[in-house]
């Protein structure tokens, strides 16, 4: 199970607000343009996208936009050279992460570009739950990259600005992409 009934209840609740639909470019559209660049990437896929879809709306390239938690973005996604998922582990169910992140990797074609907050937010959702589901230490979200995403390759591409949440670019040799 990707999202559980009562958190796609949750998050429908919290964007029905007429102020949480932020249109803003996206913060890390520099690193996904070096990415997609770096990579020659033919096909981008924004998992977990929300209700505003920035990337998408922000990239002088196509994306495909996916979020079980918006009903304009539910419908399945084909799989794309590049995946990217920032700000979004933080907010799945712990029971429904392991089923996210296959998800994820049947997706993805050669890369994966993951950022995700590792403190704790002090937004809350409507029925007063944090809106960061799991925190954790970038050390433990690693781990479960780790656990789904071996054996590709932890890649740091050059000229990236440094970071202070848990950054992962995963990549695949050509040999190895599914």
């Amino acid at each position: 199970m990707l999202i559980t009934p009562r958190h796609r209840q949750r998050y429908q609740q919290y964007y029905a607000a007429p102020d949480r639909c932020v249109v803003r470019p996206h913060a890390w559209q520099p690193v996904v343009d070096q990415l997609v660049v770096t990579l020659g990437a033919a096909s981008v896929l924004d998992y977990g996208c929300g209700v505003a879809g920035n990337l998408a709306r922000y990239a002088g390239y196509p994306v495909q936009q996916y979020d079980p938690g918006v009903p304009a973005f539910r419908q399945r996604p084909e799989p794309a050279d590049l995946v990217v998922c920032v700000h979004v582990l933080e907010h799945v169910a712990r029971w429904c992460l392991n089923a996210v992140l296959q998800d994820m990797r049947a997706l993805t074609l050669r890369a994966i570009y993951c950022v995700v907050s590792c403190r704790p937010s002090t937004k809350m959702l409507p029925d007063d739950t944090p809106w960061h589901t799991i925190v954790e230490a970038p050390g433990w979200w690693n781990a479960q990259m780790h656990t789904v995403w071996a054996p590709a390759t932890f890649w740091d591409p050059p000229g990236l600005a440094p970071f202070t949440e848990y950054r992962s670019v995963w990549a695949f040799p050509a040999e190895e992409s599914t």
